[in-house]
C-alpha cells in the first residue's frame, strides 16, 4: 500500500501541475541559419519621404550585407548603409549656421522575419481502434515561447489534443 501511495505522489509530481509548463515541441534556429536565409535576399534599396523638425525631403538607401547576432535576450540587426537624402537641415543663430538634425537608416529600415513556433504537421490524426472503427484527435497549438540565447532562439509550443474539433477563434496561426 505504501508503495502505491509513493508511485501516485512521484507520477503526480513528474506529470501533474510542473509537466504542463513543459513545451511539447521546440525547435532552435541558429543565428548561423538565419543569417543564410538572409544572403540570398542580397542588397534591398529603398525610397522614403522624412520630415525632421519641420524640414521635409526624400531618401534613399541601400542594406548590404544583413545579418542576426543573438544573445541573451536580444537580437541584433546589423547591415552595411548607405543613405543618400538631398537636404540640409540648419538655423542661423546670430550669424552662425546651426545643424538640427541628421537622418538615421536605423529610423527607416525595420526588417521583418516571422516564425510562428513549432506547429503540428496536420490538424488532426486518425487513430484505428482494435474495433475497427476509427478516432480522429484534433491537435491544435495553444502557446509559443521564443528565448533568446548565445547565438540562437529557442522557440516552444505547446499542443492541445481533444477528440473534438477546434472551435475557430477568428484569429489566425
Amino acid at each position: 500500500m505504501l508503495r502505491r501511495i509513493f508511485f501516485a505522489s512521484c507520477f503526480f509530481f513528474l506529470f501533474g501541475t510542473g509537466y504542463s509548463q513543459v513545451p511539447d515541441v521546440t525547435v532552435i534556429l541558429h543565428q548561423n541559419m538565419l543569417n543564410a536565409f538572409m544572403s540570398p535576399v542580397g542588397q534591398v534599396s529603398g525610397k522614403g519621404d522624412y520630415t525632421v523638425v519641420g524640414g521635409k525631403g526624400q531618401y534613399t538607401s541601400t542594406l548590404s550585407n544583413a545579418r542576426f547576432e543573438l544573445k541573451p535576450g536580444q537580437a541584433q540587426f546589423n547591415a552595411g548603409a548607405n543613405v543618400k537624402a538631398e537636404f540640409e537641415i540648419y538655423i542661423r543663430i546670430f550669424g552662425n549656421k546651426v545643424h538640427l538634425a541628421s537622418v538615421d537608416a536605423a529610423n527607416f529600415h525595420r526588417p521583418e522575419f516571422e516564425f510562428a513556433g513549432p506547429k503540428p504537421i496536420q490538424a488532426s490524426v486518425d487513430v484505428k481502434l482494435p474495433d475497427g472503427s476509427v478516432k480522429t484527435i484534433y491537435i491544435q497549438q495553444v502557446s509559443r515561447d521564443l528565448k533568446l540565447e548565445d547565438h540562437q532562439g529557442v522557440v516552444s509550443s505547446r499542443l492541445a489534443f481533444s477528440d473534438r474539433p477546434p472551435q475557430d477563434t477568428g484569429e489566425s496561426r
